[in-house]
């Protein structure tokens, strides 16, 4: 069943709207007799606090744990709504792979407010972010496109709409609509998913291979690599200094992704570009 992925400023009213959300999925799920579990998670439901955005450690063990929960939870019979900042572009397209992985659809909401609010509502607070946490997370925002396949569909709600989000369109949304289905014309040679495993991991250590190569030999000096397997997509560095140690966690994080969810319906070809396109828009986040 579905994902849905609640973005915003911090201080928004995220949770507000999402427990309207959650209270009326419970709902409609008993008004039709539905045999559906509802499952949202906070921060807070997820061990962190908002002191875990104060360094970057913390903060990316709440990412792998957002993650980890929509792996664990999402199922044909229930829908996870993942209540947390999700600012950073890549985690929700990390988040987009896990569902067109089972498949199951998927949705973003962001919670439109303007910063100044968010800074006062986070002042009045007894617990809050410091006020440096709090301008850092603001200038980090990156807004979702509905035009992003991983930010689509996109609900846009402001932070005083009434009603506070467009139900019925997101329970069409994500409920009524039948889960993507496989492109099988991209699939030329359909394995068993043994062989597809192991493919998997063939193809991405050869890539990787590749990265090292090319590093060692001065490639990447502009921030783009052009590896001889992935013709049409180049590795973007973005200026960063790439470790072989954080190039096999990427590579065991995309494994595991894939494994999890045996994306064997995906041509063996498109490996390749599918694990460059993840490697950029994790060096992005």
């Amino acid at each position: 069943m579905p994902l849905i992925v609640i973005c915003g400023y911090p201080c928004s009213g995220k949770t507000q709207k999402a427990k309207l959300l959650e209270e009326y999925f419970h709902q409609e799920i008993a008004l039709k007799g539905l045999s559906l579990k509802v499952h949202r998670f906070d921060d807070d439901a997820l061990g962190f606090n908002k002191e875990s955005y104060q360094n970057q450690h913390d903060e990316k063990k709440l990412r792998g744990a957002i993650l980890a929960a929509a792996e664990r939870h999402l199922t044909k019979d229930d829908v996870v709504i993942l209540d947390s900042n999700n600012y950073i572009k890549g985690l929700r397209y990390q988040l987009y792979c896990i569902s067109k992985a089972i498949p199951t659809p998927h949705c973003v909401i962001h919670v439109g407010t303007p910063k100044d609010l968010t800074i006062g509502w986070n002042a009045n607070r007894e617990y809050r972010y410091t006020d440096q946490t709090l301008l850092e997370l603001l200038n980090r925002f990156e807004e979702p496109i509905g035009a992003n396949r991983w930010d689509a569909p996109l609900f846009t709600s402001i932070y005083d709409d009434v009603p506070a989000l467009p139900f019925e369109d997101i329970w069409e949304a994500v409920i009524n609509k039948k889960p993507p289905k496989p492109n099988l014309s991209t699939v030329v040679n359909p394995v068993s998913s043994t062989n597809y495993l192991y493919e998997l991991d063939r193809v991405t250590n050869q890539l990787s291979s590749e990265i090292l190569s090319a590093l060692q030999e001065g490639a990447g000096e502009s921030g783009l690599i052009r590896l001889p397997s992935v013709a049409s997509v180049p590795l973007n560095l973005r200026g960063r200094h790439l470790t072989i140690v954080e190039l096999k966690r990427l590579r065991r994080m995309f494994m595991q992704i894939n494994k999890t969810h045996h994306m064997n319906s995906i041509s063996l070809d498109r490996i390749p570009e599918l694990f460059v396109e993840y490697l950029n828009t994790s060096f992005n986040s």
